[in-house]
Order: structure tokens, then sequence, then C-alpha cells
């Protein structure tokens, strides 16, 4: 004969387990977070999932960005010193009109003009991560 009570035992194993489902609830009501593995909650853990893909796309859509940044800021400085290589050209072409030039002077013009063409060609033929800053049209 075993000297128990049955329903005492049986009523502290439902005290014992009311008590952990208190302590869980009170745990994620303290830190505001819902999910402890994945059975606990499918609709939570589903949210939970988009959120951390919206947040992967939003990383990589603010990599784009930066990536779309260094490649303008890249073209600007190639644009830039184009545009400072026409002003010296222009400013070559007409010192280059002067009636009293001699002829070695006219051909030290025309030499810095050449050399400023070349030097436009290589920046319409820059790179930026293997892909060409300038297009054909604006050659």
């Amino acid at each position: 004969m075993q000297l128990t009570n049955f329903s005492f035992l049986d009523s502290r194993n439902h005290f014992l387990s009311a008590k952990s489902f208190h302590k869980v609830a009170m745990q994620r009501l303290s830190t505001g977070t819902r999910l402890e593995r994945s059975g606990s909650d499918a609709g939570a853990l589903s949210q939970s999932m988009r959120n951390m893909f919206e947040m992967m796309g939003d990383r990589s859509f603010i990599t784009n960005l930066q990536n779309t940044r260094s490649f303008l800021h890249s073209q600007e400085a190639g644009l830039n010193t184009a545009l400072e290589t026409y002003n010296r050209m222009e400013e070559i072409t007409i010192r280059a009109t002067d009636p009293t030039l001699s002829q070695s002077d006219r051909s030290d013009y025309n030499d810095e003009f050449k050399v400023l063409t070349e030097q436009l060609t290589e920046i319409m033929e820059s790179e930026f991560n293997g892909r060409k800053l300038f297009n054909d049209s604006l050659i």
C-alpha cells in the first residue's frame, strides 16, 4: 500500500505549471519580447521574419545608395577636371591667335593643347569599379 495523497500531488503539479506559465508571461511583459522560441507564437514569428527581411532589404538599399553616391562624386570630379581642361584649352587658343607671337611660342601652345586633349581622353575613358564614368555620347 502506498501512502500518498493523490489529490495533493495533482493540485501541486497544477500549481507549479500555472506558476511557470505566469513566470513566462511576466518575463515576456518585462522584456517586451513575444518570442523566446519559434513555437511560442507563429504570428509573432512571421512578423519578426518579415521585419528581419525588411531590414536586410533596407541595408541593401542603403549600400546601393552609398555606391551610387560614390559613383556620382567620381563623375563630378571628372567633370570638374574636364571643365578646367577646357578652360585652359580656350585660354591657349586665344593666346595662340596673338599676331605678335613667334612660331616657337605657337608650337609650344600647340604641344600643350595636344597634352590637354590627351588628358580629356583619359578623363572620358576613366572607370569606377570596372564601369565607365562617362558614355560615348559625352565625347
